[in-house]
């Protein structure tokens, strides 16, 4: 199983964002929020980063 570590970073800069999507994607699988309460809702969906 090729399964990817997922995590979730947070920031209010969507061009930090994108970068380090771009500079991670290809090891882990990762989420998206702009703002604090943004991620808790995420979380609080069950998407729990591992």
């Amino acid at each position: 199983m090729n399964s990817k570590t997922r995590i979730l970073v947070v920031d209010d800069d969507i061009a930090f964002l994108k970068m380090t999507e771009e500079l991670l994607k290809e090891q882990y699988e990762v989420s998206l929020a702009k703002s604090g309460r943004q991620a808790v809702r995420f979380l609080e969906k069950g998407d729990v980063p591992i």
